[in-house]
């Protein structure tokens, strides 16, 4: 069974999956834009959902520690 991918450019959104433990199981570029690649399952859904209906809760520093990982992964990228 193929396991289903979602991507997504947008970092806030990004790092909201990050921050909620979603592990990120690939990152790809079109031109210059960054896509991270998360498992598409019932959590994933939930977290984008809330996310966008603006009722996600996160701990601001476990967010912040996200975002420096994700901005770490984009600038190591090697052109």
């Amino acid at each position: 069974m193929e396991t289903r991918k979602f991507g997504t450019k947008d970092l806030g959104e990004a790092t909201a999956l990050y921050s909620q433990g979603l592990p990120i199981t690939g990152m790809s570029w079109v031109g210059s834009e960054c896509h991270f690649i998360f498992n598409k399952n019932k959590l994933c859904l939930e977290i984008i959902k809330k996310y966008w209906e603006e009722k996600l809760q996160v701990d601001a520093y476990k967010y912040f520690i996200s975002l420096k990982n994700l901005k770490s992964r984009m600038f190591s990228r090697k052109s």
